[in-house]
Order: structure tokens, then C-alpha cells, then sequence
């Protein structure tokens, strides 16, 4: 059925044949039936394009306006394509026990019999999975079953249910006792048994505790080692500036002795001086940085192991100055 009997249908004149429910409502007018028609027209080219999500909001309006055969078998056909083969399911079966009248048209009575024929077919496709339970708590009569958030009711649970294909978030507690959760992946057609394993809620929750207590210095060791690093490339960082203003600065005391005499020197030489002294200084500090580094590293990567470490390092700089502080 395509856009051409929907508009047939719809363009008739009386009122049109609908389910029992719907046939108690006043009678449709000529605007409404318009309305419906041209939101049906552009519900079937949007599922045409493959935009299902706004042919099944267009197909929707247009069955509460007007809720005829042609219509509501266009919700099935939108809902199958969408994967919501439950809901699809029930639109054909909604459409094919659709009561018509004896002078209903004929696109009516060809929707009812296409329903019953694709309806068939898309029962195929539907799969289906049994879930148990197993566990401590699995008898009780407090289990609760969810599929995908919503309670599965107790007479669902061990038998074979009809679902729809693609994941699904399966869980089952026993309140204070135990608890499992999964996620499934359903392919269609097909069908699976899934059985859900409790665990008892303290030996879940003891064993998580445990875990975190045999290894205390996890976190620590994994921040001591850090902090190792840290010393160490500081440490390096350190040696590097004392070694290069160490050279630096022994240049400057070369310039220096042959300029000056005597212990003096000409004013001519006050900037080489500043630069000597100043480049030895930052040579001091580089290796005293370096040095204190290292050993920090020294400390925290190989002499404290498992306790939590009692020594720590923190560099800093200052203007003109850097270096590390902390105890060992």
C-alpha cells in the first residue's frame, strides 16, 4: 500500500470505517480528513527517504486525526523499520482485527488483509530469550528481574519472551542479598537462553574491600613513583644548568685573567665581572638542585617500597633562584 491508497481512503466522502474505539467520535470533518492525508502523504515519503524517526511522528498525528487501516498499517511498517518489532507487531494486529462496516472501501479492506499477511512475516524476525536465575536468592520471592529498567514480571522469568533485536541491559537482585547485572546483544530471529548469576551482595562488596586493602601503597606507590620521576628529572634538569653556567662562567674567569692584574680589574671588565658572577652562582644552584634531586629520586625509587613513602620533594622557583624542599 502506497501514498495512492492512503489518499483514496482518506478522499472518500461519509464517515470512514474505523476500529470499534474509534467509531463512538464525532464525525470527521473535511478539513480534518485533509489534514490527515497530507501528513500521511509526507509520513510514506519520509520513510521512503529512510527517515523513519519523522515518518513514525507524521504517521502518528496523522492516526490520531483520522485512525484508519491505511494509516495505522503505515505505523507498522514504520515501526518494523525501525527495529521496534514489538510495537510493530502490535499495530499489525491492531489493523488486520480492525471492524469494518459492509460499505467500507476498499483500500480499508486491502489494508486489513496486507496486515494479516506482513504481519506473519515480521513474526519471523521477532526473537525471543528465556532468562534465569541462578544464585544465592534465586528462589526468593523478593527477586526483582529488569530488561532494559522496566520490571520483567515473575511469570516471564524461565520462559521463552519475545524482545527486540539489539542490546539490552539485563539485571536480578534478591534486596540485601545478592545481585548481577549484564548487558546482551539480540540478533533477530533468533533465540538465546541467558542465565543470570547472582553474587551475594557481601561477599561483592568484601571481596571489592579486600581488594582495596591488601594493597594499601597502590595508590602511594604509584604517587611515590611519581614523584621519583619528578625528583629525577629536576635532579638531571639541575646538573644540566650547573654544568652549562659552570662552563659559561669559567670562560668569563678565562677573559677575566688576561684583563685583570693584580687582582684588579679596569671598568672596562665590570660587565664580564657581573656575568662571572652571576653565571657562577646559577652554576651553584644547578648543582645543588641537581644533587638534591637525584638523591630524592634515589630515596623514592629505590629505598621506599611498599609502606607509604616518609619522604617527599617539592621543587620551586623563585625569581632568580630555583630548588627543591622536602624530607628524608
Amino acid at each position: 500500500m502506497r501514498v495512492a491508497g492512503i489518499v483514496f481512503a482518506l478522499l472518500l466522502t461519509g464517515a470512514p470505517a474505523l476500529p470499534a474505539r474509534a467509531q463512538a467520535q464525532p464525525p470527521t470533518g473535511e478539513e480534518t480528513r485533509n489534514a490527515a492525508r497530507e501528513l500521511a502523504r509526507d509520513a510514506v515519503a519520509a520513510h521512503d527517504a529512510g527517515d523513519f524517526a519523522r515518518a513514525l511522528d507524521l504517521i502518528d498525528r496523522a492516526h490520531k486525526l483520522v485512525p484508519a487501516p491505511t494509516i495505522s498499517i503505515w505505523q507498522a511498517r514504520i515501526l518494523a523499520k525501525m527495529g521496534r518489532l514489538i510495537e510493530s507487531n502490535e499495530r499489525y494486529e491492531a489493523t488486520r482485527r480492525a471492524t469494518l462496516p459492509a460499505d467500507a472501501p476498499d483500500a480499508f479492506r486491502a489494508a486489513v488483509a496486507e496486515a494479516g499477511e506482513e504481519v506473519e512475516v515480521l513474526r519471523k524476525r521477532i526473537p525471543r530469550i528465556r532468562v534465569r536465575v541462578s544464585g544465592p536468592g534465586a528462589d526468593s520471592s523478593s527477586l526483582t528481574v529488569t530488561l532494559d529498567g522496566k520490571r520483567v514480571p515473575p511469570e516471564l522469568v524461565g520462559v521463552l519472551r519475545t524482545v527486540d533485536p539489539g542490546a539490552h541491559q539485563l539485571e536480578a537482585t534478591v534486596p540485601g542479598v545478592s545481585a548481577v547485572r549484564r548487558r546482551v546483544e539480540v540478533v533477530e530471529a533468533r533465540s538465546e537462553d541467558i542465565t543470570l548469576r547472582l553474587s551475594p551482595l557481601d561477599a561483592g562488596s568484601g571481596g571489592a574491600s579486600s581488594s582495596a586493602e591488601s594493597n594499601p601503597s597502590s595508590g602511594g606507590g604509584s604517587s611515590r613513583q611519581t614523584w621519583g620521576l619528578v625528583a629525577a628529572g629536576v635532579g638531571l634538569a639541575g646538573v644540566a644548568t650547573g654544568v652549562g653556567f659552570g662552563i659559561a662562567a669559567q670562560n668569563k674567569r678565562a677573559e677575566l685573567d688576561d684583563a685583570c692584574s693584580g687582582g684588579r680589574c679596569p671598568s672596562s671588565q665590570a660587565d664580564t665581572l657581573d656575568a662571572f658572577r652571576t653565571q657562577r652562582t646559577v652554576a651553584w644552584v644547578g648543582y645543588g638542585l641537581g644533587a638534591a634531586g637525584l638523591a630524592s629520586a634515589a630515596v623514592l625509587l629505590f629505598v621506599v617500597h611498599d609502606e607509604p613513602p616518609k619522604t617527599g620533594v617539592r621543587p620551586w622557583v623563585a625569581p632568580g633562584s630555583l630548588g627543591v624542599a622536602g624530607r628524608f
